[in-house]
């Protein structure tokens, strides 16, 4: 194992979990229906790395700040587990449709905003 890229991911990682702890209690709202912070890093996070993902593809990207960005500070970013949970809560309080709404408005605008942040980035560095 590379010290500098587990530094690095460490690093990123730190900020990743600030920045998504930030965002979510900016966010927060007792009586919303989705939990917006969460809805928000999963879909900004996911845009962001399909950009990143389209540009490293596209042009040598250092392994370290790959890791960096990409495996630190993104993959702190966003929320998996939270959104994981926060869907359990809603179906065990017997919100289905909200449940089923919270899956499908994460899994597909996590996706959409993948594919744009890929585009986004061909189209600009073509």
């Amino acid at each position: 194992m590379n010290v500098l890229n587990l530094i690095s991911v460490m690093a990123g990682g730190a900020i990743g979990a600030g920045l998504r702890y930030g965002i979510s209690h900016w966010l927060a709202n007792p009586e919303e229906i989705i939990p917006l912070g969460t809805l928000t890093v999963n879909i900004l996070g996911s845009l962001i790395l399909g950009a990143l993902f389209s540009y490293a593809q596209m042009h040598s990207f250092n392994e370290t700040y790959r890791l960096f960005l990409m495996t630190g500070i993104l993959g702190a970013l966003t929320t998996f587990s939270t959104f994981a949970v926060e869907s359990l809560y809603l179906f065990q309080m017997g919100e289905i449709r909200y449940g089923m709404l919270n899956l499908l408005v994460h899994n597909g605008g996590g996706l959409l905003a993948a594919f744009l942040g890929f585009v986004i980035i061909r189209w600009l560095l073509g």
